[in-house]
């Protein structure tokens, strides 16, 4: 009674996780830290591949998304000296990487007039096997049911979100 379980939690991980049937008494409240998204589920985790024709990592299902910058992909011809070149509107490096891996920045040249490319050959991704956290998970997670008796109360942080379906009933 009066006592406060507090929910943190960072990047879909188990910090904060309640998987049996809680009761907020009278003066008690669940408190959660700011920028926590708190539902019944916390992220998955995956091992993803590179796709060298399409320029993606993914294990058929996830893709990790490119760094905001790049608007393309171009896989080399036969002969070509560069690897895998992903196209972008930067007119100077961002210092982009992605999965890991360190992209190489060249600015509109003969070989590439009017647009700059980030590169690296396809073997630097294929060494890489990301693992990542799906952004669709939680970082806390309230699996059972919460009963909040009359008197208590739920406290968002800023920035944080309650994901979870609320039913407003009488306690039997």
């Amino acid at each position: 009674n009066g006592a406060a379980l507090q929910l943190a939690g960072a990047d879909e991980s188990a910090e904060s996780e309640v998987t049996s049937a809680i009761t907020v008494q009278s003066g008690g409240s669940i408190v959660v830290d700011a920028n926590v998204d708190v539902g019944s589920a916390l992220g998955s985790t995956h091992t993803l591949d590179y796709d060298s024709s399409t320029g993606i990592y993914t294990d058929g299902v996830v893709n990790l998304p490119w760094p905001s910058g790049l608007t393309g992909y171009s896989t080399p011809s036969p002969g070509d000296w560069w690897g895998p070149a992903f196209l972008t509107d930067d007119v100077a490096d961002q210092g982009l990487s992605y999965g890991g891996v360190s992209l190489n920045f060249e600015g509109p040249s003969m070989w590439h007039p009017g647009f700059a490319i980030y590169w690296k050959d396809t073997g630097e991704f294929e060494s890489v096997h990301p693992t990542t956290s799906v952004s669709t998970g939680m970082d806390a997670a309230l699996s059972g049911t919460v009963l909040f008796s009359s008197g208590s109360k739920l406290v968002l942080g800023a920035g944080s979100n309650y994901t979870r379906n609320i039913t407003v009933g009488t306690a039997s």
